[in-house]
């Protein structure tokens, strides 16, 4: 072979190897993209970068067709999650306490908002109630197994008041303003956008009790694993949609609330108060797992989960890689 030949040669196989390469990837994202998959959530303000992302075409830009489907509390997010009905759900973190305790495998893929005092306890004044006091012997309603559940307990008892002294009464998930409202209860323990549409629809009649600013809760999403959920690249594309939505949401937040808003069942007024204590983010914090834990012990005591039941190890639900791939910065995590 001619020394000209013999030094083109590897080039024309590096050349090959490059071009072979390429459709590999080509195919890859081709794939991805024709995969359909749906994302579970509660229409609440703290899905705010997931109704975002999906009004901007951003999961759609990173080369994902995702459909969201509407679901009315986390733990029902959940449920099609665990039951393989969806690939990704997200829910705030007691529904994510609790899955945990099953033997069904989920990985947390990222938390995308937190907010402050993300529970109200609002009372009817009509039946003389001003403070967390003033509710012993009376009727609280709760979604049972939510935040919303959790942190009215925590108030009651920061407020003096025993879970004994009080009739914590379930509210039904597709109607939860409806006892209320009603005079059925005397009080409710309700998250956004449910404790806004309360004191709107009660007026004069509403009183919201003090609720400390450190009580807030965090909103994550979580991914089922392959087979028949999502590979690790589709994790790290929808996660970094959801970062441009929140870039969205921090150049534009007129903009943004005017998308969730109606998404949310309110209008832009009503979504103000809950939108200023949000901050929202794609990370994973150590802090997430000392909250599970914390009411992973609050669950086994008020019987959401066995009371024998041995803590789970929530870092084992915590599928770290794709957000350590696309953003190591915001991995917070001390294994």
């Amino acid at each position: 072979m001619p020394p000209a030949l013999r030094r083109r040669a590897p080039t024309a196989r590096l050349a090959a190897l490059a071009r072979t390469a390429l459709l590999a990837l080509a195919a890859a994202w081709q794939a991805a993209a024709a995969t359909p998959l749906t994302l579970a959530t509660s229409a609440t303000p703290t899905a705010a970068p997931v109704l975002v992302a999906e009004a901007q075409g951003y999961f759609r830009a990173e080369g994902l067709e995702v459909k969201v489907r509407r679901c009315p509390v986390g733990r029902v997010c959940l449920k099609w999650l665990l039951d393989g009905e969806v690939q990704f759900a997200a829910a705030a973190d007691l529904g994510l306490t609790v899955a945990a305790f099953s033997d069904r495998p989920f990985g947390i893929v990222a938390s995308i908002a937190e907010a402050g005092r993300s529970v109200r306890i609002v009372a009817r004044a009509d039946r003389a109630v001003r403070q967390a006091a003033d509710l012993r012997g009376r009727r609280v309603g709760v979604l049972v197994g939510t935040n919303a559940h959790y942190f009215t307990d925590t108030l009651l008892q920061l407020g003096g008041v025993a879970p004994a002294e009080v009739r914590l009464l379930p509210l039904d998930a597709t109607d939860p303003l409806g006892p209320l409202l009603r005079g059925e209860v005397d009080a409710a323990g309700l998250f956004e956008p449910h404790a806004q549409a309360a004191i709107d629809a009660l007026g004069g009649n509403a009183v919201v009790l003090p609720t400390p600013a450190y009580l807030g809760s965090t909103f994550s999403v979580v991914a089922a694993p392959p087979p028949g959920g999502a590979t690790d690249e589709q994790v790290t594309r929808l996660l970094r949609a959801l970062q441009h939505a929140v870039a969205f949401i921090a150049a534009e937040p007129q903009r943004a609330r005017a998308i969730v808003a109606p998404q949310v069942g309110l209008d832009v007024r009503q979504l103000e108060p809950a939108w200023t204590r949000l901050r929202f983010g794609v990370e994973l914090e150590q802090s997430l797992l000392t909250t599970f834990e914390t009411q992973a012990r609050w669950a086994r005591r008020n019987g959401l989960v066995p009371a024998a039941a041995p803590l789970p190890n929530y870092l084992d639900h915590v599928r770290e890689a794709p957000l350590r791939q696309l953003d190591p910065a915001a991995v917070r995590l001390v294994r």
